[in-house]
Order: C-alpha cells, then structure tokens, then sequence
C-alpha cells in the first residue's frame, strides 16, 4: 500500500480566524521562533508536534463562543518551549523572557501574556497532578478555556495512532525498551499504563473528550495486540490443518 500525502498544516494558524494583521505577524514570528527552539527536539517533540498542537486547539476553541484566539495559539505554539526533559537551568529563564518581549513587542497586553506564560508552565500532566496533590489546584485551572484547549489538544496528540508512534519514538530516544517482560523495567509498553491509558480522563473540553474516547479506543485495541503478540496468544487456536503439513527434508 503506497503511502497517501497528507495535506500539509497551516503555516501557523487557520483560516477560519480572523485576525487584526499586528497579531498574524506575532504568530508568524513566533513559529520561526519554535522552529528554532524544536531544532534540538527528537521526533516525539519536534515541531511537527507542536503542528498539530496547534491546529487542535483552534479546532477545540471553535466550540467556544468568547475565547481569546490569539491566546489561545501562542499558549500551543509555546508549550513545550521549557519542557524539562529537554531544557533546563538558564535556558528556561532565557526563552521565557525572549517569548515575553516578542509578545510586548507586537503590542499584547500584559494579562493576555501573563495567560501565554500560565499556559506554557502548567499544560504538562505531571505538572497538574503535583498541583492537584498539593492542593494548589485553583480557580484559573478551572475555568480558562485557552488553557483547557491547549491542554487538551497537547493530550490528544500523546492518544490514539499517533501517540503510539510518539511513545515509541521517545522510548529509542531515551533507551528503553519497547516492551519487556519484567514488569519493573520502564518500557514505551508500560508508558501506557504509567500515564496514556489514563490522559482521557483528564481532558476537559466537550470536543476533546469526544476525540479522547475515539482515540482511547485506538490505543486499547493497540495495547491489547501488543501483548497477544507479545504472548503468542495469536498463535493459539490456528488448526494444524489450515498450515498444511510439513514432511521430512529432501
């Protein structure tokens, strides 16, 4: 089967918002930024994640009839430019204040970066469950629906087929195996059961959690293939018959 061509993303933002021109020359230069910052990224992070990232959010502000756009897609653009397993020490400080004065540059107000910058510290999932165990879980998790969005859209690409390519991609990055089985061993198998199997439950927008049950039913089907294959439970119940039989060598 020959591969199909996928229609390729918007350059950095859909057609269907409409936007004042200051703001879709800050989105512009805002992608030529992630573009570089993603260089250093493998294949599980890269910039074709941060892609699709974007394209779901605005999908998934669609629902809402007041959301700030704009905040919206900066918040997706900029998500993982901190991401600890990739950043870390000065460089955090550094990217936050370059993204800072890119946004001031282009004339936002400071409650709508102060949002941006909310957004990038708080998407991960680890994040949200440190907080929540913490009790410092508040009303602005609650109820922002630019942060809703960019959260779940950074979910729903960790969900479904192209999570598992994702999972699998970063597992030969870091080392570990596929699948294992000494149930102690971290693998891209048990990253499943750590924390994807469990991501659905998490999202918080109507059309995400719609998407999320299509894709949670992707990765089950998948997982329950791994490990049929993986204990040759698919070799069971196949009749000697229908393999033919095999004689003794010339």
């Amino acid at each position: 089967m020959n591969a199909k061509l996928l229609t390729p993303p918007d350059e950095w933002a859909s057609p269907m918002v409409e936007r004042e021109n200051n703001e879709q020359e800050l989105l512009g230069a805002a992608r030529m930024l992630t573009v570089k910052y993603m260089e250093s990224y493998d294949p599980s992070h890269d910039q074709h994640h941060i892609d699709r990232v974007v394209r779901m959010a605005e999908r998934l502000a669609g629902q809402f009839n007041v959301i700030d756009n704009t905040v919206t897609v900066l918040g997706a653009m900029f998500h993982d430019i901190v991401d600890h397993k990739y950043v870390s020490g000065p460089l955090v400080a550094e990217r936050i204040d370059t993204v800072t004065k890119l946004m001031a540059d282009y004339g936002m107000s400071n409650d709508r970066i102060a949002t941006v910058l909310k957004i990038i510290r708080n998407t991960g999932y680890s994040i949200e469950r440190k907080l929540k165990n913490s009790g410092n879980w508040t009303e602005w998790h609650e109820t922002c629906r630019e942060y809703h969005c960019v959260q779940d859209a950074d979910r729903l690409d960790a969900i479904g087929a192209i999570g598992i390519f994702r999972v699998g991609g970063y597992a030969c990055i870091k080392g570990e195996p596929l699948i294992s089985p000494n149930a102690t061993v971290i693998s891209a198998y048990s990253h499943f059961f750590d924390k994807l199997l469990a991501l659905r439950k998490t999202l918080k927008t109507p059309l995400g959690q719609k998407v999320g049950e299509r894709r949670q039913l992707i990765m089950e089907q998948f997982v329950a293939a791994a490990q049929s294959e993986y204990e040759l439970w698919d070799f069971q119940d196949i009749p000697p018959q229908e393999c033919g039989v095999m004689g003794e060598l010339d």
